[in-house]
């Protein structure tokens, strides 16, 4: 009998961006009703090398912003359901209410490093945001009660 693998399509956790300015439906409704936390970055700033692979991923073009520069604001999310779900299963739910794309969520394999990354707690090179800025929805703390 073959080894069951251990890459299962399927995942607890997930992390993904949402930007308010086109996806704020999407937004309030995970807030409301996902078991997640999430973060307002609206102080992040783009780095050197982020304009590099955007000069090797647009044929060598610039983009329209500079290093330095304030990126759009955006959310950092990262939930955990309480039973495994599919990548296309979350993006589907998401899409009733704002567009996004599949890849745009990936699976989380460390919550502590996801839940850190919400203030940029092992990222010194980054702002680093005040942990009275991160939420937990009332769905994580009920789990957590």
């Amino acid at each position: 009998m073959p080894e069951p693998s251990t890459k299962s399509p399927k995942a607890y956790q997930f992390m993904f961006v949402l930007y308010p300015e086109s996806q704020q439906p999407a937004i309030d409704y995970i807030q409301a009703n996902w078991p997640c936390a999430w973060a307002l970055h609206d102080k992040d700033t783009h780095t050197e090398q982020e304009f590099l692979d955007y000069g090797k991923h647009h044929d060598g073009n610039c983009p329209d912003w500079q290093i330095g520069d304030l990126k759009k604001p955006h959310y950092h999310f990262v939930v955990k359901f309480k039973n495994a779900r599919y990548i296309t299963g979350v993006a589907k739910e998401i899409r009733k209410h704002s567009e996004i794309n599949d890849a745009a969520i990936k699976k989380c394999y460390n919550l502590y490093k996801a839940y850190v990354y919400l203030w940029h707690q092992n990222d010194p090179d980054k702002f680093q945001y005040d942990l009275s800025l991160i939420h937990i929805s009332e769905p994580t703390r009920l789990q957590l009660i």
